[in-house]
């Protein structure tokens, strides 16, 4: 249900949606039972195979300064998970039933396949946006409502820096600051003001960290704890609401003398902000700011559950005649106690990761988004989703080649062999498509280390390798891509060689003078749209090991004059044939100079 509605009414669900994925990733990680588990993966896996619902998140959430990067911590989970896939029972083992941890692991490599396939299907079905990446385009022609190329790097590059620097400031404050001031996030490191707006401002920042710092007794520490309580608008609010504000924006250090300083410079604001205010001094608003935490702890502590609550009638008798020589209004007090009653002064976003979402945090959430100033819309089309593809796919494309390559090595079943391959093929020809050398080398790695071409010991190599389908499939992917996609292989030329140099050591490589004739060989153009057959659904049409070959190595086992050694050595050749070797020699005469030139190095 919620899939249908977020895909429905995305706009008005982004709060929804950022709570959403922070509970049930808390859930996949706790002890969820297996069933809650795989419900909840296979929802995910609706929602990232929708039209533009990856780019969505990536650009709404992963580039926005004030949202926790969504799309990422789903894709590093669905990457954890899917590498913890053990043995899933043989080929064709219909009663095999896969381990609950199999099950999950599946469902997330399917998670991660719904991500590329998204993508993938935008580029075929012609909707992409890889010229005007390439190009440099930064969104004329985009949808209206969509933010531009250049903004989204922008704001994303951005995002990055700061929670570096959060991050380096949360183990070192000063480090943390030095950072900041190395990457013009502050502009003055000596400067309270810059100081305070800047660690108000990065959410990043840990409120145990903050708490910490601006707590410090040093003189330059209190400063920028004046100037990060001025960033709080107190005029006009009410007391216990100012209360709030300031509390919840960090993690309070339990020392008596730390507490007193925030609440000195806390009073002082709001006096200052309110020359209209009930209290008789500076020190009756301390001591009743005081009340407040104490009041707070009393009744929400878990340390305490078993002590009986203060009531109203004593924290009222408690504080009443502490306004000088006044007394404090009681409906002003009553106030003060429901609201912390009925709601605990806490930092509700911590309470979210955790997985806990009460009512009260729901409402703080709400209240916390409606005054975020959002840099973009959510994306509504595929036609607006493709111009973000190769941003997104920057963000995949490594966790999907790791987790598949666990899922290869692994899996036994051959549905999971085939899907497998198809993933490797999508992420060839996206790579491809958007010009990203980078990852189709990581690619071409990934299928060398598979294909155990270059590891075999020459001396038993026929058998070893002859004997492994998956080392076949892998080999014939890995040459397969190489010829059709050359123009885009840079570091990884050096592997391919490599394979190739290990083949003809074991007598399995055409010799040279095979080659005569490569040079009037005709080949299929290197594109993208000879494979677009690929992959309707998940689509195993061109990597499918049926289509392959017509023989696979056990299929003559049946011929009982033949031994081991001879199968072995039919399947390598067999295999072999398949790369097409001279078409591969052949095609590396036109790839492009860059490509050429990494070749010739290699």
């Amino acid at each position: 249900m919620f899939s249908n509605l977020f895909i429905t009414l995305g706009v008005e669900l982004r709060l929804q949606a950022e709570v959403y994925f922070a509970l049930t990733r808390r859930l996949l990680e706790g002890d969820a039972p297996v069933v809650l588990c795989e419900m909840i993966l296979e929802n995910w896996a609706r929602l990232l195979k929708n039209a533009s619902f990856v780019a969505d998140l990536y650009v709404n959430y992963d580039c926005d300064l004030q949202a926790p990067n969504v799309l990422e911590e789903t894709v590093v989970y669905l990457h954890k998970t899917a590498q913890l896939l053990p043995s899933t029972g043989k080929k064709n083992n219909s009663s095999s039933t896969p381990a609950p941890a199999a099950s999950l692991s599946i469902l997330a490599l399917e998670g991660l396949g719904a991500c590329l396939l998204s993508i993938y299907q935008r580029m075929t079905q012609g909707n992409s946006a890889s010229t005007k990446s390439r190009t440099g385009v930064s969104g004329g022609s985009e949808e209206q409502g969509a933010a531009s190329i250049t903004t989204v790097v922008e704001r994303k590059t951005l995002k990055n820096l700061l929670a570096l620097a959060g991050e380096k400031f949360n183990e070192k404050p000063i480090i943390g600051l030095q950072f900041a001031l190395e990457k013009n996030l502050i502009s003055d490191i000596e400067d309270a003001k810059c100081i305070a707006k800047y660690v108000r401002e990065n959410v990043f920042i840990s409120p145990v960290a903050l708490g910490e710092y601006i707590g410090k007794k040093k003189d330059f520490n209190q400063e920028v704890l004046l100037e990060y309580i001025r960033t709080f608008t107190f005029a006009g609010v009410k007391f216990i609401h100012c209360c709030r504000m300031f509390f919840e924006s960090f993690r309070p250090l339990g020392e008596a003398q730390v507490i007193d300083r925030y609440i000195e410079h806390f009073s002082t604001h709001y006096i200052d902000s309110n020359p209209s205010h009930i209290f008789a001094s500076h020190d009756a608003l301390f001591t009743l700011t005081y009340s407040v935490i104490m009041l707070n702890v009393d009744l929400h502590s878990p340390v305490l559950e078993n002590r009986p609550k203060m009531t109203l009638e004593q924290y009222v008798k408690n504080v009443i005649d502490l306004n000088g020589d006044g007394k404090y209004p009681r409906p002003f007090l009553e106030d003060i106690y429901y609201e912390i009653d009925a709601d605990e002064i806490k930092i509700h976003s911590e309470h979210l990761l955790k997985g806990e979402l009460t009512p009260e945090s729901w409402n703080h959430l709400l209240a916390a988004e409606a005054k975020k100033s959002h840099g973009g819309t959510f994306i509504t089309s595929p036609t607006a989703a493709s111009l973000y593809d190769p941003l997104v796919f920057n963000v995949l494309w490594r966790k999907i080649h790791e987790a598949t390559q666990t899922a290869y090595v692994h899996a036994e079943d051959s549905e999971i062999l085939e899907r497998c391959l198809s993933f490797f093929q999508m992420s060839a020809l996206i790579s491809s498509q958007f010009s990203l050398s980078h990852a189709f080398d990581h690619l071409m790695e990934v299928l060398c280390t598979l294909s155990r071409v270059a590891t075999v010991p020459t001396q038993s190599y026929s058998v070893t390798f002859g004997m492994s389908s998956k080392s076949h499939y892998s080999m014939i992917a890995l040459f397969t891509l190489a010829r059709k996609h050359g123009h885009h292989i840079r570091d990884s030329w050096k592997s391919i060689l490599s394979c190739m140099s290990t083949l003809e050591v074991a007598g399995l490589l055409p010799s040279l003078t095979h080659f005569k004739d490569v040079f009037t060989v005709v080949d299929e153009p290197l594109s993208v749209t000879e494979d677009n057959s690929a992959a309707p659904g998940f689509g195993y049409s061109f990597f499918s090991p049926s289509s392959w070959f017509a023989q696979s190595p056990q299929s003559t086992s049946n011929r009982k004059e033949d031994s081991p050694r001879n199968l072995a050595d039919e399947a390598c050749e067999r295999t072999v044939k398949q790369c097409k070797l001279p078409l591969l020699i052949h095609t590396s005469l036109s790839i492009h100079q860059e490509s050429l030139i990494s070749l010739v190095k290699a």
